[in-house]
């Protein structure tokens, strides 16, 4: 009798493969409502676009539900994903480091072919990011949770106001609708060519969204806070044993609950302060953007905890 070969198969987490499917619709719809344009639109164009009492309901609602959590759901995946490929190597006595890091690679360059048509893209932004998630799977984690805490808390954000006061870092003018560079780029898209776009987006494109990822709007800092979280939550085993975490998923809706409410409190009583016409040359600027922020992370952990509820219970019913 010859000798058989076992295949051990990692069985999949169906309900990761629920929610990434879940937070790919919410990116989708959210950038399709913004007419994937990957950049500030116009004043006027966006009044065109809400031209009455129920658009300007819908626009809002959309503000509320999706706008700043699908991109933190999708990159908490990200941060998800990566910890499980690391750990079903580390238990079959592999490293799985260097692979990670050539994926990484061809994310990037798949990024930047995707970044020629769409200046909004953010494969690029994962691939570098992604580099300096790997040093972190082995980092304890309460170390884990406070660089993440540092980074929900606006620590990015509050470094590069204190070194450029507010002036942007990689532009030459602040990323506002009302810009000059916002309304020639939006004008391009409109009238220019295929190779225009191209042109436009190949180094300028980088530039801008350089600037939104790791200025003062701090969105990359988020970003790779997620990815912690992602870290944090798979060596958890929430989702591998979620039929068991009951107490654990209603803990973490409730903090997000509690989180969600505070920082809209304090996001309405900065910005009601700041006024109609907001600058964001100051300190009470940069804490109500930090509230906001605050507000989104909450909101997030609430969609997440909801997710696990509800598919749990749908998944209770077919048995």
């Amino acid at each position: 009798m010859g000798k058989q070969s076992v295949v051990a198969e990692t069985k999949r987490i169906e309900i990761i493969d629920a929610l990434r499917g879940f937070s790919l619709v919410g990116i989708v719809f959210a950038h399709m409502l913004e007419n994937f344009v990957g950049g500030p639109i116009p004043p006027e164009t966006v009044e065109g676009m809400t031209p009455g009492i129920i658009d300007q309901m819908a626009s809002g609602l959309v503000d509320f539900l999706f706008r700043g959590k699908f991109f933190a759901l999708f990159s908490f995946l990200f941060g998800l994903s990566f910890f499980i490929q690391m750990d079903n190597a580390h238990q079959k006595g592999n490293r799985f480091e260097m692979r990670f890091l050539w994926r990484l690679v061809l994310l990037l360059a798949i990024g930047y072919v995707h970044s020629l048509f769409y200046r909004g893209d953010i494969l690029t932004i994962y691939a570098v990011c992604g580099i300096f998630l790997i040093p972190f799977y082995r980092v304890k984690s309460k170390w884990v949770m406070a660089v993440l805490a540092l980074f929900f808390l606006g620590l990015g954000r509050f470094i590069v106001f204190t070194a450029t006061k507010g002036d942007p870092l990689f532009v030459d003018n602040p990323l506002m609708p009302d810009s000059a560079a916002a309304r020639h780029y939006f004008d391009l898209l409109k009238n220019g060519t295929l190779l225009d776009v191209f042109q436009a987006n190949a180094v300028d494109g980088h530039l801008t969204k350089m600037e939104f990822q790791f200025g003062l709007f701090s969105r990359g800092y988020l970003t790779f806070g997620f990815f912690l979280m992602g870290l944090l939550v798979g060596r958890s085993g929430l989702f591998k044993h979620y039929q068991e975490r009951s107490s654990i998923i209603k803990k973490s809706w409730i903090i997000g609950t509690i989180m969600f409410a505070v920082s809209l409190v304090g996001l309405i009583t900065v910005f009601a302060n700041l006024g109609p016409d907001v600058a964001f040359d100051n300190w009470l600027a940069m804490i109500g953007l930090t509230f906001y922020d605050l507000m989104n992370i909450g909101m997030t952990v609430i969609i997440i905890a909801v997710f696990i509820i509800l598919y749990k219970n749908s998944k209770s019913k077919n048995f």
